[in-house]
């Protein structure tokens, strides 16, 4: 597993993205500043981490020649560089690491099981129960925080990209005022549903592995419900800030003879304001809102996950060491 997730899994995604142009060479060490970590930490957030790149990768090729029309700052296949990709996988690479602190690296994974409380006066409650106790309840919230990190950024990356071919112009979400396609702070029934999807399509991802890996017995249904509610949250939540604190102009181009409206993301020359402010660029924007989901996936994880019934066993005592009293 250890050389597998962490040097081959990163080294055959980066190929893949080269040649399809997804990452730039900046982004390719991203991609191992993220890969590296994730993939020692354990399969299932790899799992997370590769899911979310390939079906968005996909995902952005839907429509190009008609997002090169409209959007200022539009790149053939996405093309992204390193600010790109830590900005939306940055804080997988930092749960990655929580992870690996609190259960080690290379661990196998364990069903999203929450610890039943421990009574501290109780059989159960020496030092050692309660240690475990402590991270077993850890590893199940930084897995979801994982999660729910990964299905906003794919929420958000299929609204974005399936939202603008809507037939219907999209709404400003602090105002319901319809805008440019392209606009940010802008959102459709396309968007939303494109947002549900993506964040479905990650908990689904999951939710098929732990049936592989641990059975039906231990696979929770629970990791699809919260991963759709983050894909839509995050989505909403990364539009609000986009209309709040990103700059959006609309600039009128003649094309061919045919006069198209184009967005852009900073003040120039002969753009109109559209909405927001010229405060937080979009990376900013995709980092904020994926801490956000991330937080809220770690404190929500009691809403989705059932108590394992079964005490969780304390870990094992060094030869030659006293037991905890």
């Amino acid at each position: 597993m250890s050389t597998g997730m962490t040097v081959v899994a990163p080294a055959l995604t980066t190929t893949y993205a080269i040649a399809k142009r997804a990452l730039d060479s900046s982004g390719v060490l991203g991609a191992w500043i993220v890969g590296a970590p994730t993939g020692a930490a354990s399969h299932r957030l790899a799992l997370h981490l590769y899911f979310f790149f390939f079906s968005s990768t996909r995902i952005t090729r839907v429509g190009e020649a008609y997002k090169a029309l409209i959007e200022g700052e539009f790149k053939k296949g996405g093309y992204r560089n390193l600010a790109q990709v830590l900005s939306n996988a940055g804080m997988g690479s930092v749960l990655a690491l929580l992870y690996i602190a609190v259960a080690g690296a290379f661990t196998k994974d364990h069903p999203m099981k929450l610890p039943r409380e421990v009574d501290p006066t109780g059989p159960d409650g020496s030092p050692s129960q309660r240690r475990a106790h402590h991270q077993q309840r850890r590893r199940v919230q930084l897995q979801a925080a994982h999660m729910c990190l990964y299905a906003a950024m794919n929420g958000d990356t299929w609204a974005s990209e399936l939202g603008v071919l809507s037939p219907t112009l999209p709404r400003l979400i602090t105002s319901l005022t319809a805008v440019p396609a392209g606009t940010n702070g802008a959102v459709s029934l396309y968007g939303l549903l494109a947002s549900v999807g993506g964040g479905l399509a990650m908990g689904l991802a999951t939710y098929v592995y732990d049936l592989a890996i641990l059975g039906r017995r231990h696979a929770q249904f629970g990791v699809v419900a919260q991963a759709a509610t983050a894909g839509l949250v995050g989505s909403l939540v990364d539009s609000l800030l986009g209309a709040l604190f990103q700059y959006s102009g609309a600039l009128s181009l003649v094309v061919n003879g045919v006069q198209q409206i184009k967005v852009v993301n900073e003040p120039i020359a002969g753009a109109a304001r559209i909405t927001g402010r010229h405060i937080l660029t979009n990376n900013q924007v995709n980092f904020i809102s994926g801490l956000l989901m991330a937080i809220g996936g770690f404190y929500t994880a009691d809403l989705f996950y059932p108590v394992d019934t079964v005490a969780v066993p304390p870990r094992a005592v060094p030869s030659g060491s006293k037991p905890a009293k």
